[in-house]
């Protein structure tokens, strides 16, 4: 089927029977620079252009279609096929060692067992395409989009992947061995017998939750008017006219939604997915990292939700659940964090040391006098007794949080023995939490 072009590249002059396509410049990645096609005009019935087997905008092409043009044979030189067209193609286990794909349109190819060593995917569309086995060791790819593509088995060693969409990809049994796949949507991604090791980066640098970039729901992300990433489009802005194979698999990245739910959605599920694969792979630190992650995002939920709620009970329960997430978070880092269950406790410790003398002073049962409550902040005394009345508190505040009850102190008035009471229930929670912690921690 051929498909009228608009050109937005442009051609420069070449002698008849010469492809001359030459991409525009927004679409080749930094540093590669513009390249005009030397290869002969594919001469066949359904090419209405003057364009080489590559770049014709000709879909369900074959091996038989490429000829001479088909890769098997390499050698070590740079070869340019920016804003190849292979829509529905079949050149299963072609040779793209050392190749520019600079916004190459090729979704629901199949390119199973292809070698793409060193190759450069810049706003490359693999959309549903076929990769699977494939070699792509030391591949570049950023802005990609290989929605639903099948990469089970590729080995993506030292390969880079950032600002892509790997949405509902199939990475089963990939290696991921020195990857850095950063700022990529993995949103229903598979990746059952994925390998990764400690060289294997798949989360940015940034631990604020503002700051949370791993996934391509941001409005800076490079969209067009249509909500389409350029790479949407065939060489020279043919529009894809389907979203979905015949499976139901997406065929290329979908416009980047503005619903808030929805991004926020799309950044818990990646989230779960590189933790579920951290997991299998022994790498607790990185399962921890995600885990935490995936809860400041359900907290954020949880925040949006209370403001969009039209019901005054929906925005209450929000705003509970968003102020329990953030107690979570800030006594035990929801679950991750031992210390911070210790710190919590040391400070509730001191706070109703401090208190007691306040609220109506401590009785010690021992025969020594009772230490009555102090004076207003002006007047307490500096000396000796004063900070042996600090110390009993304390102590008394221990006794009390750990449940322990000695009996040889007592609070004195009803507010303080209320006090008591509550230190002693806060105490019991925060212990079991921290058994709890560790616990989560050592079986991890």
């Amino acid at each position: 089927m051929a498909v009228s072009l608009k050109v937005m590249g442009g051609d420069r002059d070449a002698p008849e029977g010469i492809c001359g396509y030459t991409p525009s410049a927004d679409s080749i990645a930094d540093g590669l620079g513009r390249s005009c096609c030397w290869r002969e005009t594919w001469s066949d019935e359904r090419n209405n252009s003057n364009y080489c087997v590559w770049h014709a905008p000709v879909t369900d092409k074959t091996t038989d279609d490429f000829g001479n043009e088909y890769l098997r044979e390499r050698t070590d030189w740079v070869e340019r096929l920016d804003r190849a067209f292979l829509r529905r193609g079949e050149i299963g286990a072609a040779d793209f060692r050392n190749t520019t794909l600079c916004n190459a349109y090729m979704p629901l190819a199949d390119l199973s067992g292809s070698n793409f060593e060193n190759t450069v995917l810049y706003k490359a569309n693999f959309g549903g395409s076929d990769l699977s086995d494939s070699f792509m060791v030391n591949t570049e790819m950023r802005n990609a989009m290989l929605g639903g593509a099948d990469l089970s088995g590729t080995d993506l060693t030292n390969t880079t992947i950032r600002l892509s969409d790997l949405e509902r990809s199939d990475l089963t049994s990939a290696d991921l061995h020195g990857a850095q796949i950063t700022e990529t949507a993995l949103d229903g991604a598979r990746m059952a017998g994925a390998q990764i090791d400690g060289r294997t980066a798949m989360l940015d640098h940034s631990d604020s939750l503002f700051k949370i970039r791993l996934c391509v729901y941001d409005p800076r992300h490079d969209v067009g008017k249509e909500g389409t990433n350029d790479g949407n489009t065939g060489v020279d802005g043919v529009a894809e006219e389907e979203t979905t194979d015949k499976n139901n698999a997406p065929r290329a990245v979908k416009a980047i939604s503005n619903d808030m739910d929805t991004r926020l959605n799309q950044a818990a599920n990646t989230y779960r997915t590189i933790e579920n694969l951290a997991s299998k792979n022994a790498r607790p630190d990185l399962q921890a990292t995600c885990y935490v992650r995936r809860q400041d995002i359900r907290r954020r939920q949880h925040t949006h939700a209370a403001k969009t709620s039209e019901s005054l009970r929906g925005t209450i329960s929000n705003k509970a659940r968003c102020a329990f997430q953030w107690l979570s978070w800030a006594t035990m880092k929801y679950g991750e964090s031992p210390w911070r269950v210790v710190y919590t406790s040391l400070a509730v410790i001191l706070l109703f040391g401090l208190v007691y003398p306040i609220v109506g002073g401590l009785t010690v049962t021992a025969g020594a006098p009772t230490i009555d409550a102090w004076q207003p902040i002006g007047q307490i005394p500096r000396s000796p007794d004063f900070v042996g009345e600090v110390l009993l508190s304390l102590y008394f505040s221990v006794v009390t949080f750990t449940t322990l009850g000695y009996g040889d102190i007592q609070p004195s008035g009803a507010t303080a023995k209320l006090l008591a009471g509550v230190e002693s229930m806060v105490g019991a929670v925060l212990i079991a939490l921290l058994v709890a912690v560790l616990g989560r921690r050592l079986m991890r």
